[in-house]
């Protein structure tokens, strides 16, 4: 069972993924066109992830030159994206925020300008040779801060649900992975190269990524549907 871990994670976060968006109707259109858009940051990331960070086991490898992945890294990114999404806009309903706008082209295509800019980011803080989980959380830091920086509302709310995020993703390792695969941090985690902090066991790289993954997905439909580029909400 231990090699096939990241296979049945990623569609655990899937199965969670289906059941809020057919229970949340109204969260639809953010969980879907944020999960669709930003899936492909899982596959990419591996380009420096795999093997530095940690080297998890596919159901099939694929390799394309230096840069191996499997479909596990899409579904999981698809999955925490729209998570993420659909846990902002339930607290966002909750505290008042209009309906979310339907998507648009405009919305869309600044949706990927913005990935366009995570993925530029990268390549330049990676190649200044910075670990590659380092690398990854400063993007997603960066970004989330450019794209939040005029909407106060919505930035305060988002941490929020990001601590929200990385606590739901804390329980998931100590309830049912590591019950599960004992063995699984030491086997397919490349511990010489996290920072050493562990929290429960488990490198504490793991809970700031949650937190600044759902800080940027989170919002990012809401911001992204604003009329300008900084414009306010």
């Amino acid at each position: 069972m231990l090699p096939y871990f990241y296979t049945i994670s990623s569609f655990f976060f899937l199965a969670i993924w289906f059941l809020l968006y057919i229970f949340l109707p109204q969260c639809r259109r953010s969980i879907f066109w944020t999960s669709w858009n930003f899936a492909p940051a899982g596959p990419i990331t591996e380009y420096w992830h795999y093997s530095e960070y940690w080297y998890p086991p596919y159901l099939v490898d694929i390799i394309i030159g230096n840069w191996y992945f499997g479909v596990e890294d899409y579904i999981l990114a698809f999955s925490i994206a729209g998570i993420s999404s659909a846990i902002f806009e339930i607290l966002a309903f909750k505290k008042g925020l209009e309906n979310i706008p339907a998507v648009s082209a405009k919305t869309y295509f600044k949706m990927k300008f913005w990935g366009v800019i995570g993925f530029g980011l990268m390549i330049i803080i990676a190649s200044v040779g910075l670990n590659s989980m380092i690398a990854i959380i400063l993007t997603m830091a960066i970004v989330a801060l450019i794209i939040q920086y005029r909407h106060l509302n919505i930035f305060s709310l988002a941490i929020r649900v990001a601590v929200i995020f990385t606590i739901i993703y804390w329980l998931y390792f100590i309830i049912l992975l590591i019950p599960i695969f004992p063995s699984v941090i030491k086997t397919y985690w490349n511990l010489k190269n996290t920072c050493g902090i562990r929290l429960t066991g488990i490198p504490i790289e793991e809970f700031i990524w949650a937190f600044f993954a759902c800080l940027f997905a989170g919002p990012v439909y809401r911001v992204c549907s604003t009329k300008t580029l900084f414009g306010k909400y």
